[in-house]
């Protein structure tokens, strides 16, 4: 019983060394937050959230204009934190119940961007606006 208790107290004793030694040892899965790539991600999850709550016209608008469709890779459930509900990068909830936010990822380009190129959605480049040239009534037609 002594030996399991001087154990235990060795066991704690490392760990909180750990814990002293690095602080922030909880984050180190996760992208650094305070960065400039961490703080654009969370805002993109913001505003992800945001837009699905109060403009869903502009998500379906989005959403008509985005090509191609889902390889499951598992990309977006990993930004900032992985999601609990991914298993070996397979969504457990993907044909039942995922939130909105999951269903609609991504909305528009900007949400392309944090994900490198892995995601196989894509959305068409704008082409420049044609200005179309004023016409003026020839002399000689009259």
């Amino acid at each position: 019983m002594f030996k399991r208790r001087i154990d235990l107290l060795k066991n704690q004793s490392i760990i909180a060394a750990r814990i002293f030694a690095n602080p922030f040892h909880c984050l180190e899965g996760m992208p650094i937050l305070f960065s400039a790539r961490g703080l654009r991600m969370l805002w993109g999850k913001i505003r992800r959230f945001g837009l699905c709550a109060f403009d869903p016209h502009y998500v379906e608008q989005q959403l008509s204009l985005r090509q191609g469709s889902c390889n499951q890779c598992g990309a977006c459930c990993k930004l900032i934190f992985s999601c609990p509900y991914l298993k070996e990068n397979r969504c457990l909830i993907y044909d039942t119940c995922r939130p909105d936010v999951c269903k609609r990822f991504p909305i528009d380009e900007r949400d392309l961007r944090n994900l490198n190129g892995v995601c196989s959605y894509s959305f068409p480049t704008k082409l420049p606006e044609v200005v179309p040239t004023p016409s003026f009534p020839r002399l000689w037609d009259r």
